[in-house]
C-alpha cells in the first residue's frame, strides 16, 4: 500500500454541486440549537453544569480538531451523503459498567452520537450516519492492527473513532506479546486507517483508569500517544483533562474523579460518555459551520452553490513513521482469521484461511461472552469470542495456513485468572517455541508475535498447552 496519501475520487468532477438551499438553512437552523435540548441524553444532561463543563473548559481537551479529513467527512453532511463511521474499542465501547450502573448499554457515546445525528442533521440535508460499532472488552490496538478490515462490510469509511487508550496502556506485557512501546501498535493501525483510498478522519477517544497504588489517572498518554496524535494530525479527546487534576507533571484522583466512573471502578460513567459525546459534536459542528461559511449561498435561486465544498481534498501526505524502525517494518495487508466479535450475529469476513491439521483435547466453542460470570443477571453486553479451546496439560493442535513472503506470524488468546500456560512454535522449529503465560485477573486479548521474516508459501502454527488452565486460542494474523 502506498505511503503517499491518494487523491479523492469525487474530487476529480469539476462540476459545480448543487445543493437545496432550503435544506442549508434547515442546516444553519438546526446547528444554531443547543446541543443539550436536542439530544437523547436532556433529562438527565440539560446544562453544561449537569455535565460539569463550562464554555471554555471543554475545548482545552481537545487537540487538533481541525483538519483536511475532518472537513471531507462532513462535506457530505451539506450533499445530503450518508457518513459512514467505525469505532473500534474495548469494553467502553462495549458498554462495559453501564449495564450495572444504567441497567442499559444505550448510553454508549456512538449511540447517543448516533440518535443527535438522527434527530438534528438528517431532518435538515437527508444525510444519514451508519455507525458501525467494534466494542471488544480488553482489546487493544495490538490486536486491531492487524483484524480490523474483518469487520469492514465495505471500503467507503469516512470517519474512524478509536477508543483503545486504555487497553493500549494497559496491554498486559506478557513475555512475548507486547512491544516496549506501547504506542507502537496505534501507530501501526493509524497509518493503515491514514493510507485508506477513501482518506477517513480518524479520532483518538482517550478513556482512563485510576490507579490506587498511585492515586493517579492513566492511560496511553502517559506512553506516549500525544507523539502519534500530533505527528498526524488526529483529533484527541483527553477526558482525563476534565476528571482528574494535573500537579507535579502527574494527573491525580479528585473528589470528581469518581463521577466519571461506574462502580466497578473500572469503566467510564454515563458522565464520561456524555461528556465524550458532546465534544465530538461540537467537533462536528464547528466543522459544518466552517463549510458553510467557505460557501456560496445564492440568494436568488433554490439551490445553494456547493462547490467550495466538493473541492475538499487531501493535500497533506501521510508523514514518515515516528515510532515504526526502520520503515520496512510498516504493516501492510495484514490477514486475520479470528473468532472475536463484537456481537454474535456480527458477520465477521477473515482475510486468512485456517485450517485445524490435527488436535487432541481442544474443541471448537463458539460465541463465549466475554462479561464477567458475575455480571450474567441479564445480558447486556454482547461482545463474545469463538475459539479453538483446551484446558488440559499436553492437548495440542496444529493449524495450517498461507503466508506471503517476508510476513509475520501472530497468534491471539485471551488472559484471565483460569489461564493455563502454552508454548507455540512456527512449523517444525519446535526449538524456536514461544511460551506464554496468560494468567491474569483482567480479561484482555493477548497477542503474542511468533515469528518475523516468514517465506511465502504454506505453514503450520502449533500450540501445545503446558500447564492446566483455560486456553482459548481466538485467532491468528499474518502480516507483510
Amino acid at each position: 500500500m502506498s505511503e503517499t496519501t491518494k487523491p479523492d475520487s469525487e474530487n476529480k468532477s469539476s462540476k459545480s454541486l448543487k445543493c437545496n438551499v432550503k435544506n442549508m438553512i434547515l442546516l444553519q437552523q438546526a446547528l444554531q440549537e443547543d446541543v443539550l435540548s436536542t439530544w437523547p441524553l436532556k433529562k438527565r444532561f440539560s446544562s453544561l453544569r449537569d455535565l460539569h463543563l463550562d464554555k471554555n473548559n471543554f475545548w482545552s481537551v481537545i487537540k487538533h480538531e481541525n483538519n483536511e479529513r475532518l472537513q471531507k467527512t462532513t462535506e457530505k453532511v451539506l450533499q445530503g451523503k450518508t457518513v459512514n463511521v467505525v469505532v473500534y474499542g474495548g469494553s467502553n465501547t462495549a458498554g462495559g459498567g453501564l449495564q450495572e450502573d444504567e441497567k442499559s448499554i444505550k448510553g454508549r457515546f456512538p449511540i447517543i452520537l448516533q440518535s443527535w445525528w438522527d434527530s438534528v442533521i438528517t431532518p435538515a440535508t437527508g444525510s444519514r450516519l451508519n455507525i458501525k460499532i467494534i466494542g471488544i472488552g480488553g482489546t487493544s490496538s495490538s490486536y486491531y492492527q492487524f483484524c480490523y478490515k474483518v469487520y469492514l462490510h465495505h471500503n467507503n469509511i469516512d470517519l474512524v473513532i478509536l477508543d483503545s487508550s486504555v487497553n493500549d496502556g494497559v496491554a498486559l506485557r506478557f513475555k512475548h506479546s507486547t512491544n516496549i512501546n506501547q504506542s507502537l501498535p496505534l501507530e501501526q493501525f493509524t497509518r493503515q486507517l491514514l493510507n485508506d483510498p477513501n482518506n477517513p478522519a480518524v479520532m483518538f477517544v482517550n478513556f482512563f483508569l485510576t490507579t490506587k497504588t498511585r492515586r493517579g489517572c492513566f492511560n496511553l498518554i502517559n506512553l506516549g500517544q500525544s507523539l502519534v496524535s500530533n505527528h498526524y494530525n488526529i483529533t484527541t479527546f483527553d477526558l482525563r483533562n476534565l476528571a482528574c487534576e494535573f500537579k507535579s507533571g502527574k494527573f491525580h484522583i479528585t473528589a470528581k474523579t469518581a463521577k466519571y466512573q461506574t462502580k466497578d471502578k473500572y469503566h467510564m460513567s454515563l458522565l464520561g460518555h456524555a461528556q465524550t459525546t458532546f465534544m465530538i459534536i461540537q467537533v462536528i459542528r464547528k466543522s459544518i459551520r466552517k463549510l458553510l461559511n467557505d460557501s456560496h449561498v445564492l440568494t436568488n435561486k433554490t439551490i445553494y452553490d456547493c462547490t467550495a465544498t466538493s473541492n475538499v481534498s487531501i493535500h497533506e501526505p501521510i508523514p514518515p513513521a515516528k515510532y515504526i524502525k526502520p520503515i520496512s517494518s510498516v504493516i501492510k495487508n495484514p490477514l486475520c482469521w479470528t473468532g472475536l466479535a463484537p456481537d454474535k450475529k456480527y458477520m465477521i469476513r477473515n482475510t486468512l484461511k485456517v485450517s485445524v491439521l490435527k488436535r487432541k483435547g481442544f474443541d471448537y466453542t463458539e460465541q463465549v461472552p466475554i462479561l464477567s460470570p458475575r455480571h450474567r443477571g441479564k445480558a447486556y453486553r454482547t461482545d463474545c469470542f469463538s475459539c479453538w479451546c483446551g484446558t488440559k496439560k499436553g492437548s495440542e493442535i496444529t493449524f495450517s495456513f498461507e503466508a506471503p513472503d517476508h510476513s509475520s506470524v501472530s497468534i491471539f488468546t485471551r488472559s484471565n485468572r483460569d489461564s493455563g500456560e502454552l508454548e507455540v512454535w512456527l512449523d517444525n522449529d519446535i526449538e524456536k517455541r514461544i511460551r506464554i503465560y496468560p494468567k491474569n485477573r483482567n480479561r484482555q486479548t493477548v497477542v503474542v508475535a511468533v515469528a518475523a521474516g516468514v517465506t511465502s508459501g504454506n505453514h503450520t502454527l502449533t500450540v501445545r498447552i503446558t500447564k492446566d488452565g483455560n486456553i482459548p486460542v481466538v485467532g491468528i494474523a499474518v502480516a507483510e
